[in-house]
């Protein structure tokens, strides 16, 4: 059975490598593009199943990209994120576009840490 394809367009490498590990790990197949023209030109070649978009990236917007991704594949299953709340929430409020979900990580981030203030999926380097 052929793994699920995920393509990442993604503007920090960091956010990027980590999102598509997790991903990869739960069975996933990922590929991570840190510009919106990479993850457009690639999309035809990697046929992705889903792809999740950041809003905003430093070449085109999220939302640009995910309306390029749809023309070629209408079933592509979209999610866009990012760290602006308003931003965020004014694209749910707004949008009836794209039959895509935009997602606020930070609400959470802070739902999913503990009373030390670590997050449930943390640990500490070094303690034995």
């Amino acid at each position: 059975m052929d793994r699920a394809r995920v393509l990442i367009a993604e503007r920090w490498e960091v956010i990027g490598e980590t999102l598509a590990l997790i991903l990869q790990r739960n069975g996933y197949h990922a590929l991570t593009c840190f510009s919106g023209q990479k993850a457009i030109e690639i999309v035809d070649s990697y046929c992705p199943d889903a792809a999740i978009i950041e809003l905003i990236l430093d070449d085109i917007s999220g939302v640009q990209i995910a309306d390029q991704l749809k023309k070629g594949l209408p079933d592509l299953a979209v999610i866009l994120w990012g760290g602006n709340e308003r931003l965020v929430n004014g694209y749910n409020r707004n949008s009836k576009v794209l039959g895509a979900a935009a997602w606020h990580f930070g609400d959470h981030v802070e739902e999913s840490r503990d009373s030390t203030g670590q997050s449930a999926g943390e640990s500490q380097v070094g303690a034995t």
